[in-house]
């Protein structure tokens, strides 16, 4: 829309000289723009004339006020209220939000923004709605309360009845529960460190060795329809899930559940990766290994805007400017959202970080291994990943070829040559590969030997390797420098004189 619209602009700007009637545009515009969003409005208006165009006026409510001695808060003990829906004496579903609103399909309640109906609920448990200015004020309470402190506390809203009385009439009141219908709410109870049993800041490693463990202890195979057990397998998952991932496991550090919503929704811009370019010899990428490998780079200090006094602040100093979605006005009443750096107020510092390269068998030269998220990390974006891209360095006795192939060279005496062999040579990692010519057999000078199942390994997809390349062995035959008259002699008898072509 934003798009056709500046293009509508454009048009009426260019032909300003010709100066069509007002009628004429207002038409065109209206048709392009006028009842967008249903409901009769939701659409703009443009008339000329009188500052461009403007959105239909909404009836304007004056927002209703609890009587006087009836409190306007919402005490913490009843926050287990806010984002729930009810059904109301069997009549239609109401909401409780968390801003206070109360929302009923009524003619006073049905536009939240009117804040023409508000609740509102004590320390004791009593309720207290303002059902507009006709209706006035009811008064309810729920038959019990369920144990906030405990993570589970959700399963027993279905269990839990309102009733009470209309304060103008004394008509009765009753509402059972529906649903938790705000995500948002049920988003910010979550602890899912705490769903795991472990503590905040847990890393990668000890969140699914945690999920393990409660994830057979909680199986239904094992809890039965146990609706507790199934609802701790259910949370025990989505917590695993979320923190086993290094770039949603940072941003739930950073900013909850809000923040892993927003990157689900697209809007949390990813930062670059990080790139090392790491040599290996070719000993290693024959024998696989395991590598430790220590970084540097920058993190962000997870809680220490709040706190920063804790010991595990120590170090933590200005971040980079952060990176947010901002809608910005490219024309009048139209928006776009772009990229924006803001000044961050979260702390940063470098640290140094241990990872373990697994360096498998027959791993080519260019190959990478990624590190999802471990790259440096950036306030308001999230981490790109850290990858390590092998070089393979040059062995002094053997050369890789076609990938799974090796080639190397061994010096052979002339004697042996001649009469045969049977000696071995030490391989990459160091056992023993044999050579072998018959007697009978003479060895050719440059001649290459063939030992099928001597090369490289075949790295396979998923790890381990299938099979091996072959190795080709060059000959080279060392000839003594120098003959006596006996060794001359000798060898003339032994070869006979051959005509040459």
């Amino acid at each position: 829309v934003g798009f056709f619209a500046m293009r509508l602009i454009s048009l009426l700007l260019v032909y300003t000289a010709i100066q069509p009637s007002q009628a004429f545009i207002e038409d065109i515009l209206n048709q392009a723009f006028g009842g967008a969003g249903g409901g009769g409005g939701g659409g703009f208006q443009f008339q000329f004339g009188g500052g461009g165009f403007h959105q239909p006026q909404q009836p304007r409510y004056k927002p209703v006020k609890f009587p006087k001695g009836v409190t306007s808060k919402i005490h913490k003990s009843m926050d287990w209220m806010k984002g729930t829906e009810w059904m109301w004496n069997d009549w239609e579903k109401v909401r409780f939000q968390s801003d206070g609103i109360f929302v009923a399909p009524t003619e006073e309640c049905h536009q939240p923004q009117a804040k023409q109906c508000k609740w509102s609920a004590d320390k004791d448990g009593k309720i207290y709605i303002m059902w507009g200015k006709k209706s006035g004020l009811h008064e309810v309470k729920a038959d019990h309360m369920p144990d906030m402190n405990d993570d589970d506390f959700e399963l027993e809203l279905p269990n839990i009845s309102l009733s009470g009385k209309r304060k103008r009439d004394g008509a009765p009141l009753h509402a059972e529960f529906v649903q938790v219908f705000d995500t948002e709410i049920q988003d910010a109870r979550r602890d899912l460190y705490g769903d795991l049993g472990l503590e905040p800041g847990a890393d990668v490693s000890t969140v699914k060795k945690a999920f393990r463990k409660m994830s057979i202890k909680y199986h239904p195979d094992k809890t039965g329809n146990d609706p507790t057990a199934h609802r701790k397998f259910t949370r025990i998952g989505e917590a695993n899930e979320i923190l086993s991932d290094p770039a949603k496991k940072f941003l739930y550090d950073m900013g909850g559940m809000e923040s892993v919503r927003a990157m689900e929704k697209g809007d949390i811009p990813r930062g670059e990766d990080g790139h090392v370019t790491y040599p290996v010899p070719l000993e290693k990428l024959y024998t696989g290994s395991k590598e430790h490998v220590r970084i540097n780079r920058r993190v962000v200090c997870t809680g220490c805007r709040q706190k920063p006094d804790l010991e595990k602040c120590r170090g933590c100093g200005k971040c980079p400017d952060e990176v947010k979605m901002v809608q910005q006005q490219v024309g009048p009443g139209f928006f776009v959202q772009q990229q924006q750096q803001v000044p961050s107020r979260e702390r940063c510092k470098n640290e140094d970080t241990e990872l373990e390269l697994n360096i498998e068998k027959g791993m080519m030269d260019g190959e990478q291994i990624v590190f999802e998220g471990m790259a440096e990390q950036r306030p308001g974006q999230i981490p790109g990943n850290l990858i390590f891209t092998i070089k393979q360095t040059s062995d002094q006795r053997f050369t890789r070829e076609n990938g799974y192939d090796l080639r190397t060279a061994t010096q052979i005496p002339l004697k042996e040559a001649l009469l045969g062999f049977d000696r071995s040579m030490a391989h990459l990692d160091g056992h023993q590969v044999r050579l072998v010519k018959q007697p009978g057999e003479v060895c050719q000078p440059f001649e290459v030997m063939k030992i099928p199942g001597e090369g490289m390994p075949h790295k396979v997809e998923g790890g381990g390797h299938s099979d091996y390349g072959d190795l080709y062995v060059k000959m080279n035959v060392k000839f003594p420098e120098s003959l006596t008259d006996a060794q001359r002699e000798a060898i003339d008898k032994l070869f006979p004189a051959e005509e040459t072509q």
